[in-house]
């Protein structure tokens, strides 16, 4: 496992294409959501031939852009350990505090 100061090298090629494909899923996914929400018809149809019942439609684009939003927020470290607990203090190093 990588700790925060030491970054996996990565190509700025990879870099760059990892982001690109990123944006292209998060603008369909706004899309998509978007047409939902607003209840357009061939969101409407599209939704209801999928099996969805209609009145669930909006619920369904409300989810997707909540899972959207949640995946754009960037990750950040909060220093702790979740095999830490909940007391936020490790075992496993039993002389530090």
């Amino acid at each position: 496992m990588q700790s925060a100061t030491h970054k996996a090298s990565v190509s700025k090629k990879s870099l760059w294409g990892g982001r690109i494909i990123s944006a292209v899923m998060v603008l369909f996914l706004l899309f998509d959501s978007g047409m939902k929400v607003m209840r357009l018809a061939p969101a409407m149809e599209a939704t209801t031939r999928l099996g969805y019942p209609a009145r669930l439609v909006v619920a369904v684009g409300i989810a997707e852009l909540v899972c959207v939003v949640l995946y754009v927020i960037p990750r950040f470290d909060s220093g702790c350990d979740p095999a830490d607990g909940l007391s936020g203090r490790s075992n496993r190093y039993p002389g530090a505090r």
